[in-house]
């Protein structure tokens, strides 16, 4: 437990401001680095037994902003322009959640939704971009043919997001 609690203070110093911070001593690539490291160790330690979401994962690794607990058994994956919700046992699932989407739903602090069961209607990648629509919770479905709709979904969302700022 203090490893862990070492490591996450570690990664939650700001890497480029913070004078007082061991950062200071270390070459920023290199502290960049371990930190994209220490998202990944998270990512891999919650989903040991879901190889497709960990290739999923590492896709995106470095597009990964930050990694934050929603509850005990989901991992919010910020990815700067949206979210990535990954829940422990929705084996080779994950759900993508607008940023506005997913700042409404952390207001509701006392009954916090379960991030894998929307109460809102979603679709999936592969609707999405069949149907060319867009949707603020999709379902990402990680087997088979739907991994390669899944990754056109997110790779249309970052050059989306990309080409507005």
């Amino acid at each position: 437990m203090l490893k862990k609690t070492l490591v996450d203070q570690m990664v939650q110093s700001d890497v480029a401001d913070d004078e007082t911070s061991i950062w200071k001593a270390v070459d920023r690539s290199i502290a960049v680095r371990f930190r994209q490291w220490t998202l990944i160790d998270q990512l891999n330690h919650h989903c040991e037994d879901d190889e497709r979401k960990k290739l999923f994962f590492r896709r995106y690794a470095l597009s990964i902003a930050g990694v934050h607990h929603w509850d005990d058994e989901t991992l919010l994956i910020d990815l700067d322009c949206c979210y990535l919700a990954s829940h422990q046992s929705d084996e080779g699932r994950v759900w993508y959640y607008d940023r506005n989407t997913l700042a409404m739903l952390a207001e509701s602090r006392i009954n916090r939704p379960q991030l894998n069961q929307p109460q809102q209607p979603f679709i999936t990648a592969r609707d999405v971009m069949l149907r060319q629509t867009v949707n603020n919770i999709v379902q990402l479905p990680l087997d088979d043919v739907n991994l390669l709709y899944a990754n056109d979904f997110m790779q249309r969302v970052i050059t989306d997001a990309q080409s507005k700022t």
